[in-house]
């Protein structure tokens, strides 16, 4: 006697290579898209190669393009001159191709050596030692975090003005951040600046060895 499920007609499933019941084919795709992503990096490059493409087949056949609109050239029709369209159109859009990848590629490596002498330029900063005022603010503003002028001001027994002249040059080389707070007239709270040590400040800090 048959089991309930021995009735159903059975159903072949072409399975790829690998184990398991994943498909291959989503593999496939990524690594082509890959191999796509590494020769043509740019819009640009894939427009120039899709336009080629296209366009290399009907110039090849320019010669019947023309007889449907009632135009005969014979000389069009020989083979030579199929190629020399063909060709013609196909260096056309890899000169095209070539100029922009060239372009890509020396925007590349201006960036790239911009990135370096950025780089470099923060080492040298980092460095460079501090006034002494200016370097007790920073080490201050890293030890109380959101801390206002007024209250760095109060803290070190530094005037208000000159903590603020300090603060701004700190902020100008990226050593520290402010965050401009909103006052409430209902309840009375004026504005305020909160002021914090960004990264690079920490870096300062901890290379001359004032914060460990």
């Amino acid at each position: 006697m048959l089991e309930p499920c021995a009735g159903k007609l059975a159903r072949t499933v072409l399975r790829g290579p690998g184990t398991g019941n994943s498909s291959w084919l989503p593999d496939v795709k990524r690594m082509i898209k890959a191999i796509l992503n590494e020769i043509l990096p740019t819009i640009w490059s894939r427009l120039f190669v899709g336009c080629a493409i296209l366009l290399v087949p009907p110039a090849i056949y320019f010669n019947e393009l023309l007889e449907s609109f009632g135009l005969e050239y014979e000389s069009l029709a020989k083979v030579e001159m199929r190629l020399i369209f063909g060709l013609s159109v196909l260096c056309i859009f890899l000169f095209l191709l070539s100029i922009h990848l060239l372009v890509h590629i020396a925007r590349l490596k201006k960036n790239q050596n911009a990135g370096i002498s950025h780089s470099k330029k923060i080492a040298v900063n980092i460095k460079k030692k501090l006034e002494k005022e200016r370097e007790q603010i920073l080490l201050a503003v890293s030890k109380h975090p959101k801390i206002t002028d007024t209250k760095l001001s109060e803290l070190l027994s530094i005037e208000i003005n000159v903590v603020a002249f300090h603060l701004e040059e700190l902020k100008r080389i990226d050593y520290v951040k402010v965050l401009h707070k909103m006052g409430s007239r209902v309840r009375g709270l004026p504005s305020k600046e909160e002021w914090s040590v960004k990264h690079l400040g920490r870096n300062y800090l901890i290379h001359h060895e004032l914060i460990r």
